[in-house]
C-alpha cells in the first residue's frame, strides 16, 4: 500500500474543518490523512511521495490525490502561476475565520 499524503490545517478554523470534512467525504480511496497544525503554523501544507507542499499547491494537491475528475481539476487549476494562486489563497485565508462564520464546526473524525 502506498503512503497517504498527509495534510495539515488549522483545527479552529470552521472553514478550514469543512474543507476537510468535504475531502474526507470525497477520498473515497483513502489516500489522504489529516493532522491539525500547531496554533502558531501559517498555512496548510501536504507531504505526499513528491515533497512537501503549502498554500494554493497543497490545496489543489490534496484534490489531485482524490483522482477522478478533482485531479483533473486540480490540474488545470495548478496552470495558474504559483504567485497568483498563493495570492488568492493568502486572501481567503486571512478571511477564513469570518468566510464560514464563527459557529464552531468540527471536523469529521476518520
Amino acid at each position: 500500500m502506498d503512503k497517504k499524503a498527509e495534510l495539515r490545517y488549522d483545527g479552529t478554523c470552521e472553514f478550514c474543518n469543512h474543507s476537510v470534512n468535504w475531502l474526507r467525504r470525497h477520498d473515497h480511496r483513502n489516500r489522504l490523512s489529516f493532522e491539525e497544525l500547531p496554533p502558531d503554523a501559517s498555512c496548510v501544507t501536504l507531504s505526499d511521495t513528491e515533497g512537501d507542499w503549502e498554500a494554493s499547491t497543497a490545496a489543489f494537491r490534496a484534490l489531485k490525490h482524490l483522482g477522478g475528475l478533482w485531479s483533473i481539476v486540480a490540474q488545470v487549476l495548478m496552470i495558474v502561476p504559483r504567485p497568483f494562486r498563493d495570492a488568492v489563497y493568502r486572501m481567503i485565508a486571512r478571511r477564513r475565520h469570518l468566510i464560514a462564520g464563527s459557529g464552531g464546526a468540527q471536523n469529521t473524525a476518520e
